[in-house]
């Protein structure tokens, strides 16, 4: 199952490059119903999210993916950057 969910998250972030964003996400929503453990696919999914401007289900996925990874600076800054304009919208 492993190497199933990790060829889904492939194929995700592929169409997150090729800016196909609802695609990657529900790609990418595959990927981790198939194994929930694929702590990558949190931030890939929490990037199409805010791409999506779906800003609150970004910072949730970026935040499941740093319990994993607290250390890891660019998935902190993109939480960062989530916040401030999902802060920017809300009135």
């Amino acid at each position: 199952m492993g190497q199933a969910a990790e060829a889904i998250y492939a194929d995700g972030m592929v169409a997150y490059t090729q800016g196909l964003y609802a695609e990657a996400a529900q790609t990418l929503q595959q990927a981790l119903s198939a194994n929930p453990g694929l702590t990558d696919a949190y931030l890939g999914l929490g990037l199409v999210y805010e791409r999506l401007g779906r800003y609150e289900e970004g910072i949730e996925a970026v935040q499941k993916y740093l319990a994993a990874y607290p250390h890891d600076m660019a998935a902190r800054y993109a939480l960062g950057r989530m916040k401030q304009r999902l802060e920017a919208i809300s009135p």
